[in-house]
């Protein structure tokens, strides 16, 4: 009697044991990807291609891949996914610009600053161009960024600028309809790009920025703000460097090409919003915000076209872009545009 109690109890010890972990298997098998499970391996199809084709300034189109910090792999050209933003935000207006205004942003880096600051760049606002390209003297294959025929340093900003455009001119004109240069610090807000060029047609010779009013007479955009041509204007300006059209040029980048885009007929447009508030800064978020005059000396008041002040009310809703931009303070941008909220505050935007 007392051997078949006991076998009795451990029979059904069992059957309690077991059914708890049936039942826990599978609780955890159905969850989202929390918890312990997800840290088990799991098969995942590989989907990536690898390309052969050089990204050297050889003559030869390519498509870039580049591995970023979690092995995965993005396109380079033609990015196209909207991963960036919240599942919960309304981007219907974003992706429509963003299929209607292509823009092609092409970053000004070296192989001293690729993966101290160009690096930050490809991971935050870079995503969200359709075509991104990055410019340096030296191919890196697996970041990746092209290597163009010149030789580094502040002497050479101008030779780079011609190479790249040229470049771009002969690989990808036909897959953006506006060409931005960027440097590999500054910050840019990809979809108030678009919303300022949405009304200007690309086959127009224009170019917008921040725009400077001396050494040109109709004025240059700066370098560190950024600025982005039309189509037309891009192909007049690579007409002008191939028929001598445009001098050499000094080693100044913005100015050498403000005055061969004034040469071949590029209007400089004016990039400030509606109620005139700047969107193109030449320097970070924290200099052009804060409520204190522009200090005497400064270079904004003897180089801005239009007239220069500091402070929230000075800046447009929509900005565009931020330059002297750290590492850190790019994903500071990066959160408080896309994901930061204030709770019980809905934004409304003007029809496109």
């Amino acid at each position: 009697m007392s051997n078949f109690r006991h076998m009795s109890l451990s029979f059904m010890s069992g059957i309690v044991f077991g059914t708890g972990f049936i039942l826990m298997f599978l609780y955890y098998q159905n969850s989202s990807s929390t918890g312990f499970w997800r840290n088990l391996p799991v098969s995942v199809e590989k989907t990536d291609k690898k390309y052969d084709k050089p990204s050297k300034y050889d003559g030869k189109s390519n498509i870039h891949y580049s591995t970023n910090r979690n092995t995965s792999r993005h396109l380079l050209a033609n990015h196209s996914d909207y991963h960036h933003y919240s599942a919960e935000d309304d981007n219907r207006t974003a992706k429509q610009l963003y299929r209607r205004v292509r823009v092609l942003c092409w970053i000004m880096t070296s192989p001293a600053t690729l993966l101290s600051k160009a690096i930050h760049v490809r991971d935050t606002w870079s995503k969200r161009c359709n075509v991104r390209l990055f410019m340096s003297s030296v191919e890196n294959k697996t970041f990746p960024a092209v290597g163009l025929p010149v030789r580094e340093g502040r002497s050479q900003l101008y030779e780079k600028t011609k190479e790249a455009y040229k470049y771009i001119w002969k690989h990808y004109k036909d897959q953006a309809d506006w060409f931005l240069k960027a440097d590999d610090d500054t910050y840019l807000v990809a979809e108030n790009l678009r919303f300022l060029l949405k009304d200007y047609d690309p086959q127009r010779p224009l170019h917008f920025g921040r725009r400077f009013k001396l050494f040109v007479k109709q004025g240059y955009m700066s370098g560190g703000a950024g600025y982005v041509l039309s189509k037309e204007a891009l192909e007049r300006y690579v007409h002008g460097l191939d028929t001598k059209k445009c001098p050499k040029g000094g080693a100044i980048e913005d100015v050498e090409i403000g005055k061969c885009l004034e040469i071949v007929g590029v209007e400089a447009g004016d990039s400030r919003d509606q109620k005139q508030k700047d969107t193109f800064h030449p320097v970070n978020m924290k200099f052009h915000l804060k409520p204190e005059p522009i200090p005497q000396g400064n270079f904004m008041i003897n180089y801005d076209y239009y007239p220069s002040c500091r402070g929230i009310e000075c800046s447009s809703i929509y900005p565009i872009s931020f330059h002297k931009v750290t590492p850190d303070e790019m994903y500071v941008y990066e959160y408080m545009i896309y994901h930061a909220k204030v709770y019980g505050v809905a934004h409304t935007h003007p029809k496109t």
